[in-house]
């Protein structure tokens, strides 16, 4: 039984000393160095996009910009991906702080909205009796009041 323990220890402590070993080799290279920095930057500009897009934020076209620079990091051209994630992470710094206003603006509308729903009934039960007898008696009010003193 100790001896199981002892042997799953070592494997696993052979296992961790061979990737601490091979992981520096792997991302030596200057290339996927800043691969590996630009899809965290997308990473990072998607998690954004998609908090504001839960807003009520029309983000569509930076969605498709971000897709663009995904492209652009696979083919390997990372100078072009570089540039359009700047202009996304651009666009983002200013749709932010007005996405807070925008936000509070479709949540009035769809108040006035319900409450318009909700009251339109009880203005019209009110109202429309009120109306109608008003343009009633100007259209036939004469002709009323010839009747009844006639």
């Amino acid at each position: 039984m100790c001896g199981g323990l002892a042997r799953r220890l070592y494997l696993g402590l052979l296992v961790a000393v061979l990737l601490a070993a091979a992981a520096p080799a792997a991302s030596s290279s200057p290339y996927m160095d800043r691969r590996e920095l630009l899809l965290r930057r997308v990473y990072s500009l998607h998690e954004r996009i998609t908090a504001l897009a839960e807003k009520g934020v029309d983000v569509g076209d930076l969605a498709l910009m971000l897709n663009r620079s995904l492209m652009l990091i696979e083919k390997g051209r990372l100078d072009e991906a570089s540039g359009i994630l700047d202009d996304v992470e651009g666009r983002l710094d200013r749709l932010e702080p007005v996405a807070e206003q925008e936000a509070y603006f479709s949540l009035v509308q769809r108040l006035v909205l319900a409450a318009l729903a909700v009251a339109a009934p009880f203005l019209f039960y009110y109202l429309f009796p009120r109306i109608y007898l008003s343009l009633w008696l100007r259209l036939y009010g004469d002709w009323f009041a010839d009747e009844v003193h006639g």
